[in-house]
Formats: C-alpha cells, sequence, structure tokens
C-alpha cells in the first residue's frame, strides 16, 4: 500500500507530549500479557513484508530502570449488532516511532494525523468498496483527514490529551469473521514549510496478538488506544 497522506496538524498537545522527550534517551514499552474476559479503497501504507513491524530495540537495554518509557495501552471491545460485549482485551504494544520523534523534535517534520490499523486472519477484518470487494485491514482514521468511511475506512477517530497522555478512540464494523491477529497506531510525519498534505504515516506503536480476537461480520470492534510516558 502506498503511504496516506494528510492535511493538517494534530493538536498541539500531541507536539507537547512528544517535546517532552527532548535528548532523553527512548526505549520501548514492555509488551505486557493480554487479558482477555468474555463478555477501489486507497491505502495508508504499507506493512513490512512479514507483517506488523519488530519493535525499535533500547538504546539502554542492560538498565531497564534508565531512560524514558513509552506506552501504549489498548482495549479492544467486540459488540454484537444489538450492543451486547462479547469480548473485551487489554494489552501493551510495542514502540516503533523513535524516528518520528527524532524528526518533531529536531523540527524537520511536524506532526499529522492518527490512525490505528486492525490486521486479521485467515482474512482480513474489513473489506474494500471494489467489485468484488477484496477483505483489507480496518483503518480507523481522524475525520479531519477528508477521508469518507467506507469499505477499509472508518473516519471517527477522536485524538485527545491529558495529563501527560494521548488517547486514541474510534471503532470499525467487520466485514469478514475471522480473528483480529495484530494491530498498530501510525502518526502523520509532515516535511516543513511545505503544505499539510504532503504528510506520509509511519507506524508509530505495534503488536502482534498472542491469542487472537475472534470476530463475526456485523460485529463492531471498538478501538481505545492510550499513550503515555514514564
Amino acid at each position: 500500500m502506498t503511504g496516506l497522506k494528510t492535511k493538517n496538524l494534530v493538536a498541539g498537545a500531541t507536539v507537547a507530549v512528544l517535546a517532552a522527550l527532548a535528548f532523553l534517551t527512548l526505549q520501548p514499552a514492555n509488551s505486557a500479557s493480554e487479558t482477555k474476559a468474555s463478555g477501489s479503497d486507497s491505502s495508508m501504507g504499507a506493512l513490512p513484508p512479514s507483517g506488523l513491524a519488530q519493535p525499535v530495540a533500547s538504546a539502554n537495554s542492560d538498565t531497564p530502570s534508565e531512560g524514558i518509557k513509552i506506552h501504549g495501552a489498548w482495549t479492544i471491545v467486540v459488540q454484537d449488532p444489538d450492543g451486547t460485549v462479547v469480548e473485551r482485551r487489554d494489552f501493551e504494544n510495542g514502540f516503533f516511532g523513535s524516528d518520528a520523534i527524532t524528526g518533531f523534535l529536531a523540527r524537520s517534520t511536524h506532526v499529522g494525523f492518527w490512525s490505528v490499523f486492525l490486521d486479521g486472519s485467515p482474512q482480513q477484518p474489513c473489506s474494500s468498496q471494489s467489485t468484488p470487494p477484496t477483505p483489507n485491514k480496518c483503518i480507523i482514521v481522524e475525520p479531519a483527514t477528508g477521508i469518507t468511511t467506507g469499505g477499509i475506512f472508518f473516519a471517527n477517530l477522536q485524538m485527545t490529551s491529558s495529563a501527560g497522555t494521548v488517547r486514541l478512540a474510534g471503532s470499525a464494523t467487520i466485514a469478514n469473521t475471522g480473528s483480529i491477529t495484530g494491530v498498530e497506531t501510525w502518526v502523520g510525519e509532515c516535511p516543513t514549510a511545505t503544505p499539510a498534505s504532503t504528510c506520509v504515516n509511519g507506524v508509530f506503536t505495534s503488536k502482534v496478538l498472542t491469542t487472537p480476537i475472534a470476530v463475526q461480520a456485523g460485529q463492531q470492534a471498538q478501538v481505545t488506544v492510550v499513550l503515555s510516558f514514564s
């Protein structure tokens, strides 16, 4: 897939949070165990050949108590069309955004829009609007991107910030029965002194799920990601 180009900047609060990382050592968040409870489209960019990205290595892996850690706490709630909660899953992901943060702090790029990807197996959870439809990842984007909801895209992602955290929340309607096997957050990296339409998304956090989340066509996956720093 080609990189998604976005139009405007994410709220300045996101920049303020990222700026706190200036000149400090970055470390990836440790991936925690998942907690399970019952209960034609254009594309935005290509995943690595192996699927989801691999975590950025820590600069101080031998001293885990030092430096700054970036956490991505995910909650995915799967609901039937009548609103019945089928499953809730909580987990942490790995950090991949060192290049993005370096560009933001060095003022060589500025922050664009956020998006969330849901990857699946044995077939992708969403489908394109082509004829016939082609299974693909579900991509949840901010409404201000100008992307229209339809096919693989869901323009309902809300970004807010509070008390040193960035919160992303949105949902996607599943088109194909199968499983969600991996997730990613992407953030726009926009060249300076150029229109916001030149922003290109890059992976910020990612997780391959140890236990896939079963989904059925017609169900809704509600996703919340809280990025924090410690």
